[in-house]
């Protein structure tokens, strides 16, 4: 471990138990930027650092940052990749749900970091430093539905905060159906929802139905009322909205007028989602054989497979077991290539079905101390979370595994 990462590491042994006062590793000069978000800026010197830092933790009881992941990418700089945890003190949104995946890019120089760029969307820092984290599909997932209404509800009150954090930084806001015009970006949503709303002395929101459709798309209607500033009565819109959430974020929202027309638009949007999440899981793991049959394990492992996934050994195995975690996995793949250096596994057939995928492979190889070979066709059965693999089970019998993917001959 070079002495960068190692200190980088001591940082967030503090930052993931929510104690952010140490401030000894710094430089007195060091610069702090907030890349993303509803507020970017930045901060330098120590005592402008404390005040970023403040205004941040301020809005939050228990705020915690745990790093998942460190990637040195030259001998000064160390990116972090993190998740983040902690509670709304006046909406009770947890940040988590908000802005649950993020990243913290150190420079570091003679002992001290001298910059931080903290930013709250993981996928923006990496696209910022031309990185991969792994080849990932947009994880269409929503959030906990008490979130949801806790933000929507403070932003009725005039508090967008809250409501802006479940926004993707690139979300596209459609009103035109209403006569509003589209509306992208964090900043452009901010003017035009904040004018909308503040042009109203008294405003309330009714929601009268929601559909989670699956593959992060969620339908709902809703009936708007409220008095104009400088009216004297009220008015009222009933509207349907299609949600599209990408890793729980909205990534897109829509409005209707014609309930019927959103319903349809939506429920054929989750088909096409859901269709394409399953192509896409599938590619990822068959990208992944042609690795494995390089022994490319050191960067294949970390990449393919989520830190706390586990492989189920087939039940029949006479070794079957459960590895858990990506270090138990690695020395369970090391242990049959030892076995069988020239061993390849070959997929002759692949079907997914949502998150999860079947391969039934061909596996051939020759024992390294006796010399003689083998060739054996099992199925592996991949459970996908975030475009990486989440849970491997091996099995023997074809149509139990194809029956445990909910699919038939």
């Amino acid at each position: 471990m070079s002495a960068n990462l190692d200190l980088v590491r001591s940082i967030f042994s503090t930052w993931e138990r929510g104690d952010f006062s140490s401030v000894e590793w710094a430089d007195p000069e060091m610069e702090f930027v907030t890349a993303d978000g509803t507020e970017p800026g930045s901060w330098a010197g120590l005592a402008e650092l404390a005040e970023g830092m403040r205004d941040w933790l301020s809005a939050w009881k228990d705020a915690r940052a745990g790093a998942d992941e460190y990637r040195e990418l030259d001998n000064e700089r160390v990116l972090a990749l993190v998740q983040f945890s902690g509670r709304g003190k006046t909406s009770g949104l947890e940040l988590g749900r908000l802005s649950p995946k993020g990243a913290f890019l150190f420079n570091v120089r003679e002992g001290k970091v001298t910059r931080i760029v903290r930013y709250l969307d993981r996928n923006r820092a990496l696209a910022d430093l031309g990185l991969e984290e792994s080849p990932v599909t947009e994880e269409s997932t929503t959030p906990d539905l008490v979130e949801l209404d806790r933000a929507v509800e403070a932003a009725f009150r005039g508090d967008l905060e809250p409501w802006l954090s479940l926004l993707r930084p690139d979300c596209i806001w459609d009103d035109s159906a209403i006569g509003l015009g589209t509306h992208e970006g964090l900043a452009a949503i901010r003017t035009h929802v904040g004018d909308w709303i503040g042009s109203y002395e008294e405003i309330e929101n009714t929601l009268e139905e929601r559909l989670d459709l699956g593959h992060g798309v969620m339908f709902g209607v809703s009936v708007q009322k409220g008095r104009l500033v400088g009216g004297t009565g009220y008015v009222q819109l009933r509207y349907a909205a299609v949600t599209v959430w990408v890793e729980g974020r909205i990534k897109r929202f829509t409005t209707y007028t014609d309930v019927d027309e959103a319903r349809a638009a939506a429920e054929r949007l989750a088909q096409e989602r859901g269709q394409a999440a399953s192509r896409a899981n599938m590619q990822i793991v068959l990208d992944s054989y042609p690795r494995l049959n390089t022994g490319d394990l050191a960067t294949l492992v970390p990449q393919f497979y989520h830190p706390d996934a586990e492989w189920h050994v087939a039940s029949e195995d006479p070794d079957s077991a459960v590895h858990h975690g990506i270090e138990a996995i690695r020395k369970h793949i090391e242990t049959w290539i030892d076995a069988y250096p020239d061993q390849k596994i070959e997929p002759l057939e692949g079907r997914a079905n949502g998150d999860q995928v079947f391969v039934w492979v061909r596996f051939v190889g020759r024992g390294a101390a006796s010399g003689a070979g083998i060739e054996m066709k099992l199925a592996h059965v991949f459970t996908l979370r975030d475009g990486r693999c989440a849970r491997v089970d091996v099995y023997y019998d074809r149509t139990e595994a194809l029956k445990a993917v909910g699919l038939e001959e």
